[in-house]
């Protein structure tokens, strides 16, 4: 009996500590929650808590994190004693490790309510704090893709311009309304700088109201939007709904600004939209010239190369030196400040592995256009091409169009596709035939080390810990 106590003891704290990881995936929202259990994946994982790869799953620690652990703990202690005074242990511990996700959501819906008194005090802190930044020039940057990349562009070329202690971004992935306070709050010191300075910020969001909560506190003098397409379709609820949730930035912002005249979705709402300010339609740039590792294109008569790997990159280093231009940054000084800009972590990189095999990673795109682009860029490349990718989530009702999308382009480029959930596995199968795998690690790994010289491996969107591992390893 004590054996089987500790055995179901283990097993609750595994149970608990997947629900509280799988909570901080989805950063602790129900909708996103819901998108998740809406897939096969989702519901199917609910029931293999068990047999999750790996000794233990490792959430991030922190106060929230650790309550929902100990709620849904205590949750399934509680109905595990009283259960028992009915049935056998065996079945009363059972049902109390299976109802161990009441615990947790309980727990996360007591701490949504603290978080968001919490937040209330953190924005009206944080809009002070912009208040009194009087010579800081702030540049919100959103959109479906091409933020993070816009951001780190421009961010470079201001810097360059003016100087690195004159310039300051939010952090890599720290996009979200609380996120942004923080930043604010922790930098008051250099915001309320007496001399020039610019502040440039990245604002995501998966619902209206969101950047518009961002917009009140940091009140963006610039705003920029890289594009409108379909992510996070499932969370917005229409593709109305996104065009006005990225438009509240424009709607937010004080002086100008910047739309990216190549996404149509984008271009069609601004020309429903009344503003008071400015508002600049930045078209693609000329003479676009791709290799494997960098890109070229024209800025006012001048060629420019970015040391990046994708085309697509051009439109948002076009939209970030327009802007850095209109802000006073010296012109003459772009060209050579692109070849000096780092790449983005886990934007579409290529490199050759010691066999002369090309390895691309695209570890960060969770859009359609994005996975498009590198596919693009992967048929560049003569020889085999194999893509490892993951389905593309919370798209809503644009979902199987999407995928079908992208089978579709994969075939056009004589790809082979790994795929590493059962979604969607039946439409990849009818599209691409023997050249449609649904994930089998050893299959696939040998199948990589039979690649040779000129051939290549697309590694697309937040893959498998393992996969990623085996391409780190030493050839």
């Amino acid at each position: 009996m004590n054996i089987l106590l500790i055995v179901f003891i283990i097993l609750a704290i595994r149970t608990a500590l997947w629900h509280a990881q799988n909570w901080q995936l989805r950063e602790y929202r129900f909708d996103r929650m819901q998108a998740y259990l809406r897939t096969k994946n989702g519901r199917k994982s609910l029931w293999n808590l068990w047999f999750f790869p790996g000794i233990l799953p490792r959430p991030k620690w922190s106060a929230r994190s650790i309550l929902l652990i100990a709620g849904g703990l205590f949750f399934g202690a509680i109905v595990c004693v009283l259960l028992s005074q009915y049935i056998a242990l065996f079945w009363a511990l059972l049902i109390g490790e299976r109802s161990l996700w009441l615990g947790s959501l309980c727990a996360t819906f007591l701490t949504d309510i603290l978080r968001k008194k919490y937040e209330y005090r953190l924005y009206s802190q944080a809009k002070q704090i912009r208040k009194s930044a009087q010579n800081c020039t702030f540049i919100g940057i959103t959109g479906s893709y091409g933020k993070s990349t816009t951001r780190r562009i421009l961010t470079h070329v201001l810097q360059h311009s003016f100087g690195v202690d004159a310039v300051l971004a939010t952090p890599r992935n720290e996009n979200t309304e609380i996120a942004i306070a923080r930043w604010v709050i922790a930098n008051a010191a250099f915001l309320k700088n007496e001399k020039q300075c610019f502040a440039v910020v990245e604002v995501g969001a998966y619902k209206k109201g969101e950047i518009a909560q961002v917009c009140d506190f940091i009140l963006p003098d610039v705003g920029v939007i890289t594009a409108i397409e379909l992510q996070h379709l499932s969370l917005f609820g229409s593709i109305e709904n996104l065009k006005q949730a990225k438009w509240e930035i424009a709607e937010g912002a004080t002086k100008r600004v910047y739309i990216n005249a190549e996404s149509q979705n984008l271009v069609a709402h601004a020309t429903t939209s009344q503003l008071s300010i400015p508002v600049y339609s930045v078209e693609k740039p000329l003479n676009i010239k791709t290799e494997m590792n960098q890109l070229h294109f024209d800025f006012n008569g001048t060629q420019m190369t970015l040391p990046w790997a994708g085309a697509h990159f051009a439109e948002n280093a076009y939209i970030a030196l327009r802007v850095a231009q209109d802000l006073g940054a010296d012109a003459t000084s772009f060209a050579s400040a692109l070849m000096t800009v780092r790449q983005t972590k886990n934007a579409l990189s290529a490199q050759k592995n010691s066999k002369g095999t090309w390895i691309l990673r695209d570890l960060h795109t969770a859009n359609l256009s994005g996975s498009l682009a590198a596919f693009v860029h992967l048929a560049l490349v003569p020889g085999q091409k194999i893509i490892a990718m993951l389905p593309l989530r919370e798209l809503g009702t644009a979902e199987e169009g999407a995928h079908k999308q992208i089978f579709e382009a994969v075939k056009a480029i004589g790809a082979e596709l790994w795929w590493w959930r059962d979604d969607h596995a039946e439409m990849g199968k009818g599209i691409l035939g023997d050249q449609f795998h649904v994930g089998d690690f050893d299959l696939f790994t040998r199948r990589i080390k039979a690649l040779s010289e000129g051939d290549a491996v697309l590694l697309e969107s937040r893959l498998p810990p393992n996969i990623t591992q085996f391409f780190d390893a030493p050839a």
